[in-house]
């Protein structure tokens, strides 16, 4: 892993943003070395049905669990 990002969004650009310390839509960026040399870097999503992944790219990840400091805020509870 060589990102965390509490609340990750993307606007229209493809530019990634944090936009705020509360756990909405976490995610790390991942980065995979072969024989020293990176060939490939991508984001893993907490919430979602499936791996994220572009067609380029050999592998898909998801982020399963997370433990995080408290500087972190939990969101609300959905009732």
């Amino acid at each position: 892993m060589t990102v965390f990002n509490p609340h990750f969004i993307i606007d229209d650009s493809g530019k990634v943003y944090q936009d705020s310390d509360t756990l909405y839509n976490p995610a790390v960026r991942v980065k995979v070395i072969i024989d020293s040399a990176k060939t490939q870097e991508s984001w893993a999503f907490f919430y979602g049905g499936s791996p994220h992944f572009r067609r380029e790219n050999l592998l898909g990840f998801r982020l399963l669990d997370f433990k995080v400091d408290e500087k972190y805020i939990k969101p609300p509870e959905h009732k």
